[in-house]
């Protein structure tokens, strides 16, 4: 436990998934610098190494390791299991372990490209861009 208790509710607060901003205004720290606060007080070594230690209070035997939870649900979805296992079941369970391994990737969002060229309107009218002009054009058009 840390000897300021208002930085000891943050860390409780941050512990239990709070925002550092609401964490700041639930332990006491004033609403208007709460995001300011919050910010420094994330940066703090005392402070995370504080929120790493409650994290390994919870630590109990009842709390399956990563290793063994990824072990588990591969032999469920590899229905190595003593009773029977509904296609739901099995699916869920390899959409658990792409989950673990990061395999689900954000989708690509729609991006908008603007590109900008020159058009080059030559005395008979015709129109080139910079690239058709650069590739090179008939002279006789040039002339008037």
């Amino acid at each position: 436990m840390l000897k300021n208790i208002r930085q000891e509710l943050f860390c409780l607060a941050i512990f239990k998934g709070m925002t550092q901003t609401d964490a700041a205004i639930k332990a006491g720290y004033s609403k208007p610098r709460a995001r300011c606060t919050g910010y420094r007080l994330a940066t703090y070594g005392h402070i995370t190494a504080r929120i790493l230690e409650l994290g390994e209070e919870i630590k109990t035997d009842a709390i399956m390791p990563v290793k063994e939870r990824k072990e588990r649900l591969s032999q469920l979805a590899r229905e190595d299991v003593r009773q029977p296992l509904t296609c739901k079941e099995v699916v869920l369970s390899v959409a658990e372990l792409n989950k673990m391994d990061h395999i689900y990737t954000q989708p690509v969002t729609e991006q908008k490209v603007i590109v900008q060229t020159s058009i080059f309107i030559l005395p008979s009218g015709e129109r080139l861009t910079a690239r058709q002009l650069k590739e090179g054009v008939d002279e006789t058009t040039l002339v008037e």
